[in-house]
């Protein structure tokens, strides 16, 4: 699949994720190739982020701000680690 108007970063990424999920027809075989984790399984490493660790634990591009959930679980705001990049793209 040609990837049109995207950037050659992005088009490494996308051609990554199609690489990745290439002859994945099925649930099972998706789960395989391409690690699902939910948020209290980041849970530590974002807290560590907020906590000023400045280190790529999560992304290549350093955490530039945190966006908080708009709803509560487990009694708190989830924090939404965001990349500069990011940020500007949705202005």
């Amino acid at each position: 699949m040609a990837i049109a108007n995207c950037d050659d970063e992005n088009a490494k990424a996308l051609q990554f994720i199609e690489d990745m999920t290439r002859n994945t027809d099925n649930r099972n075989t998706f789960k395989s190739k391409v690690p699902v984790v939910s948020y209290d399984d980041l849970k530590h490493d974002i807290q560590r982020i907020a906590n000023g660790d400045r280190s790529p634990i999560l992304c290549a591009h350093p955490i530039s701000e945190f966006l908080t959930s708009s709803g509560i679980s487990a009694g708190e705001r989830k924090l939404r680690p965001t990349i500069r990049q990011e940020m500007e793209r949705r202005r």
